[in-house]
């Protein structure tokens, strides 16, 4: 799974496809972002102090942001299936 998580965007990014405005709870203070994919990814803090962190699993509050995308996914499709079909253009 390819993955990016934006705090202040309240956007995740997940395999190509993106929610925004998502609830993002339990981000700690100072992070800007968390960046994955498959097994390894780092996460990006505001400060220019605080080098990239290295991380080998997903943290608890990314997991929730993927949950966050998961609900939206399914809202949308959701909404998807009762929009009336595209008539074909001639």
């Amino acid at each position: 799974m390819k993955l990016t998580i934006i705090k202040d965007d309240k956007a995740v990014y997940k395999d190509g496809v993106c929610y925004s405005e998502l609830t993002l709870t339990n981000i700690p203070d100072g992070v800007h972002a968390l960046q994955w994919e498959d097994t390894v990814g780092h996460i990006e803090y505001t400060s220019r102090s605080q080098s990239n962190e290295t991380i080998n699993s997903l943290p608890t509050w990314a997991n929730d942001a993927v949950d966050a995308w998961e609900v939206a996914s399914v809202s949308a499709a959701t909404v998807e299936e009762s929009l009336p079909p595209e008539e074909e253009l001639s």
